[in-house]
């Protein structure tokens, strides 16, 4: 899901590259992004960034 230009949506719905964008922006500042689980529908995503303390 994190792949460029993944989308479950129909064409013309979505480009599919916002999910890789903010991964690699998590990356480059040290940090992560992952799926989690999470209750109901939807996805739910967690964004680990270091802080300014911990480097």
């Amino acid at each position: 899901m994190f792949d460029p230009f993944f989308t479950t949506k129909e064409v013309g719905k979505g480009t599919g590259i916002g999910l890789a964008i903010s991964h690699k922006i998590a990356e480059e500042h040290g940090g992560s992004l992952r799926s989690i689980d999470g209750a109901g529908p939807g996805a739910c995503f967690q964004l680990i960034l270091k802080s300014e303390a911990s480097v």
